[in-house]
């Protein structure tokens, strides 16, 4: 009948609010709470309240608020570690407010970590202009510092210029590794990834880790043994790891035990949006955990950021765990950190799996055998006054005839010039007006077998993909000094080259 029909409706309608999985509540202009569904317990048991009782105070002051507006409002309450939005929507003929309530934990952790995000690269970005800038200031230090160090002997005051230039030397390469943790943690550094098994890295360092941690503190490496592939640079992930044991000493100054452990991960949608920056599919998993004091909130929330550091004053710059932070994300893979006070830290990396099979390990070919002299002639693309001479200089030293250009335009009608024989380009990476690889490409149309050495010590640009070096691109990056220049230039030009007779001498 017509009259069942409308009892069925309304109990319908009757169930609709019970049924809501989010808490809806009903109170009235005296703070009493009418109605509260099964999902608004949560709300009812943070107050210590329940229906037919009053809601907080100062809660119930901005209900009579919203009732005499007769405006709908929005609230934010944070009740037992969750936090909820609430609207507030006043039935002014009623004289009652309906409060529809979300909880938007989730929601304001994820919000937290994309404005720590933003906050980083905005922080890395001004990091990485300075190192930059400094990086070209550092060349030329160092640069001249080993100028003096060849200096011949017999010279007034030569023993003093050495010692100087040694000291001198000393703070360059300090000032130097400073730099290069801002590039990582900017994620500008120059990375060379190969494919690598993590267990075979890992226990080849071991040894190094073992003098680095004190007597009293056990190194355990835990390693699954089928363990997947990943494409990372070993030399800065060795400098990473390194880093978050020294971080896990430091935090236990009385002994422990520090677990290196390595896993296979699958990692699913889910689990990738709790987690920004994370993708989802297989990754190789690295953890290094200590037993140590273990950290608070406010240390966990701010251990990457650059310059922070809860150690005294002179015993830490504050970037290690930014630098971490950095080259793994340059690595497109992701690091969480997992603490409370008296129960350690545990710090995990996560790579992406590589389908590629592991790179082969070349001997590294001794100085001894290389040949750095040479007759060639070099094009030199160098907008900074200082590197342009120190190049000029140490490339002449070692034999080379040097044709100097202050800018690509300079450099591209030079090298226009069909009359003039060239058989290398050395240009920075970064400058006005024209890149170094546009200038390359330029001069490569009527050069197309002209080699190319770039120097710099950083990008962005094309023949860097997002930092990391292309394997076929001849880079020198800065600082750097006599030698290390004239062994890239040979390098470069004895690429397509048989190598030269190993009876032939060497400069220093």
């Amino acid at each position: 009948t017509a009259r069942k029909q409308a009892e069925q409706q309304a109990m319908n309608l009757a169930r609709f609010p019970a049924e809501n999985p989010n808490p809806v509540l009903r109170v009235a202009e005296t703070g009493t709470i009418l109605y509260a569904n099964p999902a608004g317990a949560v709300l009812l048991n943070a107050w210590s309240s329940g229906v037919g009782r009053p809601v907080p105070e100062d809660l119930r002051k901005c209900l009579a608020d919203a009732l005499v507006a007769g405006q709908r409002e929005m609230l934010e309450l944070h009740l037992d570690g969750r936090t909820f939005a609430i609207t507030v929507a006043p039935i002014a003929e009623a004289r009652y407010v309906n409060l529809y309530a979300l909880d938007i934990t989730d929601r304001k952790a994820l919000e937290d970590q994309l404005r720590q995000s933003q906050k980083m690269e905005a922080v890395g970005q001004l990091a990485g202009g300075i190192a930059h800038d400094f990086n070209n200031q550092l060349t030329v230090m160092r640069g001249y510092c080993d100028l003096i160090l060849r200096e011949k002997e017999g010279r007034e005051n030569v023993a003093d210029w050495r010692h100087h230039a040694r000291e001198i030397r000393g703070a360059v390469d300090r000032a130097a590794t400073l730099t290069g943790q801002l590039l990582a943690f900017s994620r500008r550094q120059m990375l060379q990834p190969k494919v690598i098994n993590l267990n075979e890295q890992l226990k080849a360092f071991s040894a190094t880790l073992e003098r680095i941690i004190s007597e009293n503190i056990r190194l355990v490496l835990n390693c699954q043994d089928d363990l997947w592939s990943t494409s990372v640079d070993p030399a800065h992930f060795d400098q990473a790891v390194m880093n978050l044991v020294l971080n896990a000493r430091d935090a236990m100054p009385d002994g422990g035990q520090l677990t290196l452990e390595t896993r296979n991960v699958e990692l699913g949608e889910d689990y990738a949006r709790r987690h920004p920056g994370m993708s989802p599919g297989q990754h190789v998993m690295i953890a290094v955990s200590d037993t140590g004091a273990g950290m608070s909130e406010e240390t966990r929330r701010r251990a990457f950021e650059p310059f922070y550091t809860t150690k005294p004053q002179g015993q830490g710059s504050g970037l290690g765990l930014a630098m971490v932070y950095g080259f793994v994300k340059q690595s497109r893979g992701a690091v969480y950190l997992y603490s409370e006070p008296g129960k350690g830290t545990t710090f995990k990396i996560y790579l992406p799996r590589s389908e590629i099979s592991l790179s082969p390990v070349a001997p590294s070919p001794k100085s001894s055998q290389q040949t750095l002299r040479g007759d060639e002639t070099i094009l030199l693309a160098e907008d900074d006054v200082g590197i342009r001479q120190l190049a000029v200089r140490i490339l002449e030293q070692f034999g080379y005839t040097v044709l100097v250009t202050t800018s690509p335009q300079e450099a591209l009608a030079l090298a226009n010039d069909s009359q003039r024989h060239i058989d290398l380009l050395i240009t920075d990476v970064i400058m006005p007006g024209m890149s170094g690889p546009d200038l390359a490409r330029n001069i490569g149309l009527a050069r197309p077998d002209l080699e190319v050495l770039y120097v710099s010590g950083y990008t962005q640009n094309a023949i860097l993909h997002h930092g990391i070096v292309d394997k076929d691109v001849n880079l020198l990056t800065k600082p750097f000094g006599p030698r290390e220049l004239a062994e890239a230039v040979r390098r470069t030009l004895d690429r397509h080259k048989p190598s030269p007779p190993s009876g032939q001498s060497g400069g220093a």
